[in-house]
């Protein structure tokens, strides 16, 4: 009777374990600029691979852009396995550009600008306390962990899960240090994470679980985070891959499972893809619709890089053309905002107390009056390699292949960190 018994109690221990190993997730969208609260498939400018191959599915419209979470039993996209979801290609007269349509097209991103990937939640956040929805579900991670990895320029194969790791999008922008967790000197701390935000308790809606709509439809609900591409990542071909580590505690068991979704992406140089979406600038767009504290993640890259990259409701003076004059403070941009430049369609003028100024080459800014010289300022002194000023702050890089930066650290020691990568270290 006991042994009759232990074997019920192990097979219905068994389901609950298959049952809930089901937890997954994956990428959807590559360059996203919608709504951060529902997703709004106009606005996807890249896709993950084969996106088409999940048939019919992707055609029917559904409301606030719930297909992107229709799994599809022919071409499921949750994937467990080291490396890539599906190859770049298979056989010699196949390349990276077969796994996309005109209508799910490869993402192009251009250097030195902010982009956005969209997923599907499947049930895996946390509801805020006011959620009233009777079928809301939440299947939250005890912890998550959420990164953007990417290959080196123009490669001809999927770059190995090992090789992935050395090359997470933040580290290479500048952004974070020591983000392999392979190597000892891998720090998880939140600027690894894509969106340079980590989970810390349950309701905080960051890292996976930003998805302010989650309580509508737990399900089918979006989630979105940001990257920034770097200024001098070498144009050409690369593939990402969209990493989600999470660790389930299942009531026989704990569930930690890292789920990758891969895409193929082309950097180009700036100024030459905005004339593709000129209207469309990259990004999320919006206003959280949550009680919980959800934010638009492109508010962080603006504190961040000290530079504004949302996108301004106030509406454009075509007549301005340029006008630096504070003529209406309410349509102006404010302190540190962007006041021109091309493909700028917000304001051309600065409040009170501010004038428009270009700070580098075609993006003109508000900047403060009291911040401007009185006078044109001093030649600079030739750059010598023991200047303090002139070297790299800590954790920034210092040197490798086709670096034309600083080589020496402003503290601590220049260390090669990874091959041809060298970085201010203490």
């Amino acid at each position: 009777m006991k042994l009759h018994l232990l074997i019920i109690w192990y097979f219905l221990a068994l389901k609950v374990s298959m049952d809930t190993v089901k937890a997954h997730s994956w990428l959807a969208c590559s360059d996203y600029r919608g709504d951060v609260n529902y997703f709004e498939q106009e606005n996807c400018f890249g896709w993950a691979r084969r996106w088409e191959d999940r048939g019919s599915v992707l055609t029917v419209p559904r409301p606030n852009g719930y297909q992107i979470a229709v799994e599809s039993n022919n071409s499921p996209r949750a994937f467990a396995n080291n490396g890539c979801d599906r190859p770049m290609g298979s056989g010699s007269s196949l390349s990276w550009r077969d796994g996309y349509t005109d209508e799910f097209p490869h993402a192009i991103y251009e250097q030195g600008h902010v982009y956005c990937m969209a997923w599907s939640m499947q049930n895996h956040a946390t509801t805020p306390e006011d959620c009233t929805n009777p079928q809301a579900k939440s299947d939250a991670a005890a912890s998550d962990s959420l990164y953007f990895y990417i290959s080196t320029v123009n490669p001809t194969s999927d770059p190995s899960q090992d090789d992935f790791y050395l090359r997470n999008i933040n580290q290479v922008a500048g952004l974070a240090h020591s983000c392999d967790p392979q190597s000892h000197h891998y720090i998880n701390e939140e600027r690894c994470q894509l969106g340079l935000e980590k989970q810390q308790d349950a309701r905080d809606c960051k890292g996976f679980q930003r998805s302010p709509a989650f309580c509508e439809n737990t399900g089918e609900a979006m989630g979105t985070g940001c990257f920034l591409v770097p200024e001098d990542l070498p144009a050409g071909h690369y593939v990402g891959q969209w990493y989600w580590n999470t660790t389930f505690l299942r009531p026989t068991f704990r569930q930690e499972t890292a789920y990758k979704t891969c895409f193929d992406f082309e950097v180009v140089e700036q100024s030459t893809a905005t004339i593709t979406f000129t209207d469309i600038p990259p990004g999320t767009k919006g206003i959280s619709t949550s009680s919980l504290p959800c934010v638009n993640n492109m508010e962080v890259f603006e504190q961040v890089l000290q530079r504004s990259i949302l996108p301004t409701s106030s509406p454009t003076s075509q007549n301005n053309n340029n006008d630096n004059n504070h003529n209406n403070n309410d349509n102006c941009s404010m302190v540190h905002q962007r006041c021109g430049g091309e493909g700028w369609n917000g304001p051309f003028c600065c409040i009170d107390g501010a004038e428009c100024v270009e700070i580098y080459s075609g993006w003109p800014q508000c900047v403060s009056t009291n911040e401007l010289p009185e006078q044109e300022p001093e030649p600079e002194p030739e750059q010598e390699s023991n200047d303090e000023y002139m070297c790299a702050p800590l954790w920034n890089r210092c040197g490798g292949e086709n670096w034309t930066g600083a080589t020496c650290c402003q503290q601590g020691q220049c260390v090669e960190q990874h091959p041809n990568w060298f970085v201010c270290m203490l």
